[in-house]
């Protein structure tokens, strides 16, 4: 299943970007799509829920308004975009916009992730089939990439178990874990569970050792 995040305070807008992504579908997988409540969220909420959802594999894209009014406060979507790509810089972010060129200001914005909307939301024209296209791959290379560095982990941490001691082996999963913080948020290093768990064995063994010798 695929789910595809929509930041958008147009309902009827959301309703015709999920019509028009639907239509331009060719993948076998399933399409869902999650809108993202605006009304009465604020800006730390809204971004601490986008992550949550990216980092549990929630979402595998977003596509997000350039302009978006909230009860509290103006958000526009570059302000999304430059968070979410100093969190997590791999995750593919989509903006929709009816003046393209101002919504470049971002620097984190690629020019080729910016859609107009009166193209983007007119499903007949072969460029909106271009660009759902682009955004399918897109999405499809975040979450590959991420998938092999997570098995790439997975791997050398057990391998770890097996040679705990190993640099080379630490100076790798380091590697993997450095590349990975640009897909998903980590809230503490694979590496330092391990030293902890490491220390934990440690710990009973000399536990053992003393009880052993009757001290």
């Amino acid at each position: 299943m695929i789910t595809i995040g929509l930041i958008e305070d147009n309902m009827q807008q959301c309703d015709d970007i999920e019509v028009v992504i639907r239509d331009n579908w060719l993948e076998d997988d399933q399409i869902e799509f999650k809108r993202y409540d605006l009304s009465g969220n604020s800006r730390e909420k809204l971004y601490k829920e986008l992550l949550d959802d990216i980092t549990e594999k929630r979402i595998h894209t977003l596509i997000v308004d350039y302009k978006l009014d909230t009860n509290k406060e103006i958000i526009k979507g570059w302000d999304i975009v430059d968070f979410l790509h100093s969190e997590l810089p791999e995750f593919p972010v989509i903006v929709l916009t009816n003046a393209p060129d101002d919504s470049r200001e971002s620097i984190y914005i690629d020019a080729d992730k910016v859609y107009a909307k009166k193209t983007f939301l007119n499903p007949q024209l072969q460029s909106t089939k271009e660009q759902v296209e682009n955004l399918t791959l897109n999405m499809q290379r975040y979450i590959k990439r991420r998938e092999k560095l997570e098995k790439e982990l997975d791997a050398k941490l057990n391998e770890l178990f097996l040679s705990s001691e190993d640099i080379d082996l630490l100076a790798e999963i380091a590697r993997i874990e450095s590349q990975l913080d640009g897909y998903t948020q980590t809230q503490i290093s694979q590496l330092d569970i391990k030293a902890d768990f490491r220390e934990i064995q440690e710990t009973l063994r000399l536990i053992e050792k003393y009880s052993d010798e009757g001290i």
